[in-house]
């Protein structure tokens, strides 16, 4: 009886196990048919890349209900989608079963020989392909409906528009293997497609076609109103090489664009026919060296040569064969004149080498002519070139032409003023200086500094133009001739005083009442560029008279380092602890300014109370540069007391924190904002060390060294 009671037991129990074993089962089968379900619905997403990750996920479901979804999912507009729910269906064993899933699949596998393989019946579902997202897909389906037998062309002509200049490539290729007429008019539009590998393709195609439409609109597309196509219209005809383009191509020599012209010469040279001759010999004159290199190649390969000098001129000019340019002497002139206007600058340089080397009183003439012309690059060309042959009966045509309207021919006539005319131009070149053009007055104020002492008045003059890099060059010619008589105008520059007066060798120099420095940025502006130069004009003049200004100049952070340099030249040295610590502070010695700290502290803080604000600038950032932790209380006491945002600025950014944190309330309380950034004065607390690539451009800016 125990027996039997325990095997009931035992029956129940099994049957427990079993019934909870089958609950488990159903449960994970409803959950994965939900989550199939779920997946299935995701294939629908808006979202490609959710639809793309559902069709993943369903391969590895092994759900044979995912097989139809799956199957609609090869037609999805984006090819990603479409390759994973291929390679889902590959997993879940499913094969295509008639020839419309046979596309589909075989394009969703970017299986594109396979493709082909269908003919006709993969062109719709190819079609539908040139809306993918992808353009190399869409690219691949253009180039697998062009190898289709017989395929529609209106794919591919809605191609020719496609956003990737590839598909457009490929598109137009496979209309010309087509060769069907009706895709001439569109290829044609699309000669004046933005990339030059299309436009290639598109005529090579229009080639392909041929026919004497194709031929009709190569010569319409010769008068089109866009450069590229014109150009690829003369190209084309010259490869087609029918006669019947002559005229249409000789009209084309004198297209506007010097590109057309040179196709156009270059296609005349395929025609066979004489007729074309006279015009390419016209083509020997055109303005554009390439044209005319080109229509002399063009006459080669017609076995053309030339019947009088004036042709062998133009000949040896389009060939550019200058030596024998130099050969034919003076009766080339003319011809190399009317070259100085090229858009080639090595022509145009050729050109100049070859009149200097003919010279002669016959060149010069023709140049001093040539002064007058109507186009403007061929007067500079011959100021240019007068200024390398040299002749005093050129001097007075160059200086009217510094009346010319055009500055940069003003300019030309000024340099060769200075190489032929000497003495004699020199009052034409002063009054240059007032030209209302800057960089006339900035290449005369350099050119006066090549001819010595009679330009020194003018340029003291120009020292107080309106134009800051005028200033600047008058500024280095005058250090340059190195005259003491500039020594008091230099100064005079860095001087707040409107008027100084000075009277040497009988002269009287006035300075105009212009030069008040306004308070100035500390980073390598225009005018600290200026005075920078002022100091260094001082430094080579080496007169003495200049060592008190210059050593005013060490109170300044902005030019302090340019005056050190100055004061070197002459031999100076500092006599008094003042002295001393601003020459210390100006060579960005940290080392010496803590070892005598308690000189330096003095000097600098009396200096922190003067009521100018350079001199207060420099004493606040030297302080940071050495460093020290006791001196921070007056730093910011000056910054509450006469502090500007540019003194903010650099405390927020030295890397201070009691400092930064001084900046800020100082920002808050002025109802400014402080950002941080290098600062403008690139000065760290306790160091002196700059950042490289902006120290560089400092030093490029002002042709400076900066001492770390």
């Amino acid at each position: 009886m125990r027996v039997l009671k325990r095997l009931v037991l035992v029956s129940l129990a099994s049957s427990a196990v079993l019934l909870v074993l089958s609950v488990s089962v159903y449960k994970r089968v409803i959950i994965q048919v939900d989550k199939t379900e779920n997946l299935i619905e995701q294939l629908q997403s808006f979202d490609w890349n959710q639809r793309r990750q559902a069709a993943e996920a369903l391969s590895r479901m092994g759900d044979d209900h995912a097989i139809e979804p799956l199957v609609d999912a090869l037609k999805d507009n984006d090819s990603d989608v479409r390759q994973k729910a291929a390679e889902a269906l590959d997993k879940l064993g499913w094969q295509p079963k008639n020839e419309a899933e046979r596309r589909l699949y075989f394009i969703a596998k970017k299986d594109w020989d396979k493709c082909v393989e269908l003919d006709g019946a993969a062109v719709d579902a190819l079609i539908m392909v040139l809306r993918d997202k992808n353009p190399e897909t869409r690219r691949k389906a253009v180039e697998a409906v062009g190898r289709i037998q017989n395929p529609s062309i209106k794919p591919l002509v809605a191609a020719l528009r496609d956003d990737n200049h590839k598909v457009r490539e490929r598109a137009a290729e496979a209309l010309g293997r087509i060769g069907d007429s009706r895709a001439v008019k569109p290829l044609v539009a699309s000669l004046n497609d933005t990339s030059w590998e299309v436009r290639e393709r598109v005529a090579g195609a229009l080639i392909e076609i041929g026919g004497i439409d194709v031929m009709q609109q190569f010569i319409a597309a010769l008068r089109d109103e866009h450069l590229y196509t014109r150009e690829k219209a003369a190209e084309a005809l010259g490869k087609i090489g029918d006669s019947r383009a002559v005229e249409p191509l000789v009209a084309a020599l004198n297209d506007t664009s010097w590109e057309v012209r040179e196709k156009a010469a270059e296609a005349l040279s395929r025609m066979g026919d004489d007729h074309v001759l006279e015009p390419l010999v016209d083509a020997l004159k055109d303005n554009d060296s390439d044209v005319r290199q080109k229509a002399a190649e063009s006459l080669d390969k017609l076995g053309w040569q030339p019947k009088n000098e004036a042709e062998q001129r133009l000949y040896f000019i389009a060939k550019k064969d200058w030596d024998k340019c130099v050969e034919l002497d003076g009766v080339t002139v003319d011809a190399l004149i009317m070259v100085l206007r090229d858009k080639n600058p090595e022509v145009r340089k050729k050109t100049m080498e070859t009149l200097i080397k003919l010279g002669g009183l016959r060149t010069v003439r023709t140049l001093i002519g040539a002064l007058e012309h109507d186009d403007r690059n061929i007067r500079k060309g011959a100021a240019e070139t007068l200024g390398k042959i040299g002749g005093k009966q050129a001097v007075k045509p160059l200086i009217a032409v510094l009346r010319n309207e055009y500055p940069d021919v003003r300019e030309a006539a000024a340099r060769a003023l200075v190489k032929i005319g000497g003495l004699y131009a020199m009052g034409s070149l002063i009054d240059a200086l007032k030209d209302d053009d800057s960089d006339v007055r900035e290449a005369v104020a350099e050119i006066l500094g090549k001819i010595s002492n009679p330009a020194l008045k003018p340029l003291i003059t120009t020292l107080w133009d309106k134009n800051w890099e005028v200033r600047e060059e008058a500024a280095k010619t005058l250090g340059k001739l190195g005259d003491s008589r500039a020594v008091n105008p230099l100064i005079a520059v860095l001087n707040e005083e409107g008027r100084v007066h000075q009277e040497t060798e009988g002269d009287l120099y006035e300075i105009p009442n212009l030069m008040f420095r306004p308070s100035i940025a500390p980073f390598m502006n225009r005018k600290n560029r200026l005075y920078i130069e002022v100091i260094k004009a001082l430094g080579q003049i080496g007169d003495k008279r200049a060592i008190p200004a210059l050593v005013g100049e060490l109170q300044s952070w902005d030019t302090a380092q340019a005056a050190a340099d100055a004061l070197d030249r002459f031999g100076w040295s500092p006599q008094s602890t003042k002295d001393k610590v601003h020459f210390l502070v100006a060579k960005r010695d940290g080392n010496t300014l803590r070892q005598i700290w308690e000189h330096t502290k003095s000097v600098l803080l009396r200096d922190i109370k003067s009521e100018e604000d350079k001199i207060v600038k420099n004493a606040l950032f030297a302080f940071i540069a050495v460093g020290k932790q006791e001196i921070i209380k007056e730093l910011i006491d000056t910054l509450n007391a006469k502090g500007d945002r540019t003194i903010a600025k650099v405390y927020r950014n030295c890397g201070n924190e009691k400092l930064s944190g001084a900046a800020q309330d100082w920002a808050v309380k002025h109802h400014d904002y402080i950002s941080t950034d290098s600062g403008p004065y690139l000065v760290s607390w306790a160091s002196w060390q700059l950042n490289l690539p902006l120290e560089r451009t400092l030093m490029e800016a002002v042709g400076g060294v900066l001492v770390k």
